[in-house]
């Protein structure tokens, strides 16, 4: 069950990044390019997530 749930959240952040933030297909050649472009984007997820973890964090 463990297993199931943290899959499921893992596919919604992988599902933000290719609807969101542009990375279905990458435009940069180059595994430390991709992947400098993949934790920015990750980041990015971070930061949108921000106010939602806050306003659960206060109640």
């Amino acid at each position: 069950a463990i297993s199931l749930r943290t899959r499921a959240w893992i596919e919604t952040h992988f599902g933000w990044l290719k609807a969101a933030a542009g990375m279905r297909q990458v435009k940069q050649r180059g595994l430390t390019k991709v992947e400098a472009l993949f934790q920015l984007a990750m980041a990015a997820s971070n930061l949108v997530r921000l106010p939602k973890l806050i306003a659960a964090g206060a109640a």
